[in-house]
This record gives structure tokens, C-alpha cells and sequence, in this order.
């Protein structure tokens, strides 16, 4: 039986992945584990080593893993930085390198849901932006240190509705630049061609995709922002 670690699957867009993967006829027969954060916790080596030594191999790892915090520069906390690299790019690594460790001739496929943001500046989210920019060059990395056995690639979307990041987003951009929620939601249009928030299930979608794809497709990251 082949085997799917989704890290972050237990809310969101990892949480979707797995609900549309089980329906999925390219995937019949896969077994995915969705880890709490008490079973593995991504910030802490030792936890993720131990998670996938004992759970292990798995043909497919997805890492969906993500954390946000907003910020003003000269107003940022070592706590913020730490913890949102960690969660965006540190357990990503982390991930592939227990695996390999442990099993070191084992083949499949990894996909890792980065963000639109790796490429577009924002104010008040330097830590989330470096991340962001950090985990897509992961991702290049270890495909082309994996390749020919693994195929390695990226999900980049922009902003998805119905996510708790989102409604942190929403609860926090007006009130940290000074808007009231009508101009954020106005500027944030604006800047979307397509004029909406994304889905979980077209993120997912292109994830599964990915999954599956030509194994000549690898290091690429596809960016599902809605033209932005």
C-alpha cells in the first residue's frame, strides 16, 4: 500500500488535499497520515525525525504547514521571526531530511504549499515574505539533490478564502494599517485580475496534480494567484 505524510493536514488547504485525494481515482489505495501538532510538531527536529522514522517511508510528502504574523519593522519580536521560519521553511526541511536520513533509496513525490507572497513585497510582513521566498529556493534545492528519485515542487498561491490565516489577515490588516474593512477589501480586489479570493479545492487541485505529474517536472513552482 503506498503512503502520504501531509503535514498541515489537519486544517485548510491541507485538510482539503486530503478530503479531495481519498475521492481521487489516481490515488486509490494511499494511505494518508495527518500528524497533529502533538505528533509532530514541525518546529522541533527531534519531533519530525521521530514522526516519520517511526510512520515511514512515504511515497508522497506534503507539506502544508504555514504561520503569519504582521508586523511593523521596528516593531518585530525574535519570537515572530523565529516561529514563522520554522513553521514556513525550517519543518520543510526538516521533512526531507528525516526521510532521507532514514530511507535513503526510497522513490515519490513531494509538493509544498509556499505563497505568492515569496515574490510580491508587502508592508508589515517581512518575516512571512522572506519565508515565503526562503522555502520556494528549498524547494529547488532538494530537487535538484533528489532528482532522479524524488520529484520536488511548489504551490504558490495568493489569498484563499475560508482559511485561518485569512481571517487573521482580515481581522488584522485594517486595523494595523490604519483602514477601515471596506478599503482593505477594496485594495485587495484591485489587486487580484480575477477579482476573488482563491478556493482550498483549486489549490488542492493543483497539488494533486503535481503530485502526479511527468517526473520531468520538478523544481517548479506554480503560482495560483488570480493573475495577481
Amino acid at each position: 500500500m503506498r503512503k502520504g505524510l501531509v503535514i498541515g493536514g489537519t486544517s485548510g488547504i491541507g485538510a482539503q488535499f486530503v478530503e479531495d485525494a481519498m475521492t481521487d481515482d489516481r490515488f486509490g489505495g494511499v494511505e494518508w497520515l495527518t500528524p497533529s501538532v502533538e505528533e509532530l510538531d514541525v518546529r522541533s527536529p527531534y519531533s519530525v525525525h521521530k514522526y516519520i522514522s517511526e510512520s515511514g517511508p512515504f511515497d508522497y510528502l506534503v507539506y502544508c504547514a504555514g504561520v503569519n504574523t504582521l508586523q511593523w519593522i521596528g516593531q518585530i519580536t525574535d519570537d515572530v521571526v523565529d516561529d514563522t521560519f520554522a513553521v514556513n521553511v525550517e519543518g520543510f526541511i526538516w521533512m526531507l531530511d528525516a526521510h532521507e536520513s532514514r530511507f535513503p533509496k526510497h522513490t515519490g513525490s513531494i509538493v509544498a504549499i509556499t505563497s505568492d507572497a515569496s515574490r510580491i513585497a508587502m508592508r508589515t510582513s517581512i518575516s512571512y515574505c522572506s519565508s515565503k521566498a526562503a522555502i520556494n529556493m528549498a524547494v529547488r534545492c532538494a530537487a535538484r539533490e533528489l532528482a532522479p528519485r524524488w520529484q520536488v515542487n511548489a504551490v504558490a498561491p495568493g489569498i484563499i478564502a475560508n482559511t485561518d490565516m485569512t481571517a487573521y489577515i482580515d481581522a488584522t490588516v485594517p486595523a494595523i494599517r490604519g483602514w477601515s474593512q471596506e478599503r482593505a477589501s477594496e485594495y485587495e480586489r484591485s489587486m487580484i485580475p480575477m477579482g476573488r479570493r482563491g478556493t482550498k479545492a483549486e489549490i488542492a487541485q493543483v497539488m494533486r496534480d503535481l503530485l502526479q505529474s511527468p517526473t520531468y517536472l520538478t523544481g517548479t513552482i506554480v503560482e495560483i494567484s488570480g493573475g495577481k
